[in-house]
Order: C-alpha cells, then structure tokens, then sequence
C-alpha cells in the first residue's frame, strides 16, 4: 500500500504492541485506506498486505533504518501496489462516489466541408495534470514507491488508473491512454521498460545505459519537487531508485551523485532559497540531527 500519512497517526506498530499485534490486530481499529486496501487485496485473491505503519517498527530507530534500506525489494518484489492516490490521510480510503458519465474523454462531433466527424477530447497532460498532482503523488517517499513497483493501481479522485511496464490505462480508456495525451518522460518509461532486466541483472545495451543516467536527472527532478516532512529523510526516500540504479550501472554511488560525470552533477542549484518571510531557506550551520548530506550535494 502507497499512502500519506497525512497530519494523523494512523495505527501503528511499536516495541510496545508488537506481541499484541502478532496475535491480532482488530479490523475495526484500522483507518478506512487500509479496510478499503484489504478490501481489494482479497478480491485480487493476493494473500498478503504489506502496510509500512504496520511493517515497520516506529519507535525504533534500528528497525527503521533495516527496513528503509530494503524498499527496493518490499516494493519491486510485490505483486502489485495499491495506491491510495486522492487520501491526504488514512482516514480518507480509496474509493470516491463518481459521475461517470463527466470521465474524459468528451466526445463532439463536428461538420467540416459536409462531412461529420467524431473527436474525443482529453486534456493533453494527463499523467501530470490529473494523476501525479493528486496528494498522495506529491509526497516524495511515494516516488520510489510507484517507481519501484511492477504494477501500481492508483484510486484517483476521478477514475482507477493503472501502470505496468507493458500500459497505462485508466477506466474510461481500458485499453490505453492515446499518445499523445500519456505525457510520461520518456526516460520514465525507458525505466520502466528496463525494470525486469536490471532485477535479472541483464546486460543492458549502450542506449540503456545512457537513457539510465539520464533517469536519474529526471528522477532527482521530480522527487525534489515532492514534499519531505522529515527532511533527513530525503536520501532514504530516493535509495531504493538509486540502489537499482546503481546495480545496473556497476557505478559509485555519493550522497545522491554518481562517480561517473561527477563535476556536471555538482552544477546543482536552489530554485526558491528564501522562505515566505524573505530569510534564507538554509542555515549557516546543521546540527547532527538536522544533517542529511554534504553540503557539496543537492540533498543537503
């Protein structure tokens, strides 16, 4: 399950309830995303949910960070990723009441020089405009998570969209959305498309590799302009992507850069260095438990 956590504690598994929780763990005592999410996996007659609030021990650092490093393969080994993509919060579930008939596309039929013709309208950003700018989509640990696994099913706010290396489809177009309208980069979908051979350790071929490296421009790109509430999280959020990365290209991997073309990813720079209030967005000095990188890195 890819959720947010949102401004509530969902339950959660702690040092304290963990013997409790081995035994059971009350149904009606669960937010509604993750009734709704067994809800689906026992109709997709999958036998087990992995849920990191229950997965990972929270009040043990040790655990957390055992368990952050293995999400290349908690979300790359699954068999599917239930994405709670219009939830701002575990309360909030999976399913919406619709009007189905407003899905696009729109259908107008025209008249031009006596003939009549029939067009479908939909809007020309639809991966970026409609799914990824849902809440779920705008948190950064959720990036890996849907960069990571085989196939995602997102409960939109509007329709049930689907990913897998082979089709991105949604409700109102099952079989696939046009071209021209699945505005994915096409490094993602190269990503994508190689998944199964870096998992397999295949070797990739020089266009590969070269469409690899700029995979992660793109993914660093798109993570940093994701929200982060623990900011010393933000190397531990992209690992998983990097780690796979870094396996298919047999390349030393530094605080979020590669050895390989190291002084052009050091030409980084900040967008918006000042806070609402006009003062700097970075301190002069970090305290050991604000550090998160290097400051020569984009991560820090």
């Amino acid at each position: 399950l890819s959720h947010c956590w949102g401004g509530m504690q969902p339950i959660r598994l702690t040092v304290w309830n963990r013997a409790e929780f081995l035994e059971r763990i009350h149904f009606d005592s669960l937010p509604l995303t993750f009734r709704n999410a067994i809800a689906v996996t026992r109709r997709l007659c999958i036998r087990y949910l992995w849920i990191d609030s229950l997965c990972i021990i929270q009040d043990s650092r040790d655990d957390w960070d055992h368990e952050a490093a293995l999400m290349d393969e908690v979300y790359g080994s699954s068999y599917i990723n239930i994405a709670a993509a219009n939830a701002s919060n575990s309360a909030e579930g999976l399913f919406r009441h619709r009007r189905t008939a407003l899905l696009p596309p729109s259908v107008v039929r025209l008249r031009w020089r006596g003939e009549e013709f029939r067009c479908n309208v939909l809007r020309e950003d639809m991966m970026q405009g409609d799914l990824l700018s849902e809440p779920l989509h705008r948190r950064a640990w959720v990036f890996q998570e849907r960069m990571l696994s085989p196939r995602t099913v997102h409960f939109g706010g509007r329709q049930v969209t689907w990913q897998c290396p082979e089709l991105t489809a949604c409700e109102s177009m099952p079989n696939g959305l046009p071209a021209g309208v699945n505005d994915m980069s096409p490094e993602e979908r190269v990503w994508r498309s190689v998944l199964p051979d870096i998992k397999s350790e295949a070797i990739l071929t020089d266009v590969q590799t070269a469409e690899l490296r700029r995979m992660w421009q793109v993914a660093v790109s798109a993570f940093t302009n994701c929200n982060l509430t623990v900011q010393a999280d933000k190397l531990p959020a992209i690992a998983g992507v990097a780690k796979l990365i870094g396996k298919a290209l047999g390349e030393e991997y530094v605080a979020g850069l590669w050895k390989y073309g190291l002084a052009e990813q050091l030409a980084w720079r900040v967008r918006n260095c000042r806070t609402s209030e006009g003062k700097p967005s970075r301190r002069q000095g970090q305290s050991l438990s604000d550090y998160r990188a290097p400051s020569w890195a984009w991560a820090s």
